[in-house]
């Protein structure tokens, strides 16, 4: 099973620049934040679309980090939703 987050991958992407670590997790942080604001906003007024875009953009920046399982889940929760539409 894959570690949530592959730390040795990031810092290998990153050269172990711990200030472009402290960066991109303050940026992750951000983003699964308006992600998951756009995902219950879509659930509350019931836009399919809306939703989706929340997971995609979660999935994006997870991928972009090294959370893959985090992306993955994000990626089955947005294709489940399609499939409803």
């Amino acid at each position: 099973m894959r570690a949530i987050l592959d730390m040795a991958n990031l810092r290998e992407m990153i050269d172990n620049d711990q200030d472009v670590e402290r960066e991109l997790i303050e940026n992750f942080h951000a983003c699964y934040k308006a992600g998951l604001i756009e995902m219950q906003q879509g659930l509350a007024t019931q836009n399919n679309m809306q939703w989706r875009n929340g997971a995609h953009a979660i999935k994006g920046i997870a991928l972009n980090i090294g959370a893959y399982r985090l992306g993955d889940v994000c990626l089955y929760a947005e294709e489940e939703k399609k499939k409803k539409n």
